[in-house]
């Protein structure tokens, strides 16, 4: 008995180009990785921006309602901070924050990039 060979008639893709599709796909995955990850530095760097502002405003509040009460500790503030003491979403720690004399300051500030980490406006 003879063996008829069999005609396949189904095409697939090579080793190549399934290759360059993957390494698309990769390079693609990449660039939004980075767009994401530096959307979400931008926005805890509003974050903190705003933290800082608002920790200004309770200073500014407490000088007015205390004129020449100098601030000791952070309990005589957290009745101007409706939810409490802010702290830096990206872990930075915030400076002069018991000065009536100085304006708040986070330890990643840059002065490269306003807005991010600082007071002055995005």
């Amino acid at each position: 008995m003879k063996n008829k060979p069999v005609k396949c008639s189904q095409t697939a893709f090579t080793l190549l180009e399934t290759l360059v599709v993957v390494a698309i796909c990769a390079m693609v995955a990449a660039g939004v990785s980075l767009g994401v990850t530096q959307a979400i530095n931008d926005s805890k760097g509003r974050e903190c921006s705003a933290n800082l502002a608002t920790i200004e405003g309770a200073k500014d509040e407490f000088s007015r309602d205390n004129p020449g009460v100098a601030l000791t500790s952070l309990e005589q503030l957290k009745p101007y901070l409706r939810y409490g003491v802010p702290t830096c979403p990206a872990g930075g720690v915030y400076a002069n924050v018991l000065d009536l004399n100085a304006r708040c300051s986070c330890s990643l500030g840059t002065g490269n990039k306003p807005g991010f980490h600082s007071l002055a406006q995005p």
